[in-house]
């Protein structure tokens, strides 16, 4: 993985995180989409932020479904 991949990832990965913390399971998943959509692969830190917003949500089955 190039610098710059590694770079737009730990982005994403932030987005992701903002939208844990404030439990907005919406806007993790789509931000997750994004970062598909640009062409890289989601690491285990973006996957547990979207299961951390779903479960923050209180939207258990979201938080399983979604992997």
């Amino acid at each position: 993985m190039g610098e710059d991949a590694r770079k737009d990832i730990i982005a994403y990965t932030a987005c992701l995180d903002a939208a844990a913390r404030v439990g907005d399971a919406d806007a993790a998943q789509s931000w997750l989409q994004k970062l598909q959509e640009a062409g890289l692969s989601p690491n285990e830190i973006a996957f547990n932020a979207v299961m951390d917003a779903n479960l923050r949500a209180g939207d258990l089955s979201g938080a399983t479904v979604s992997f």
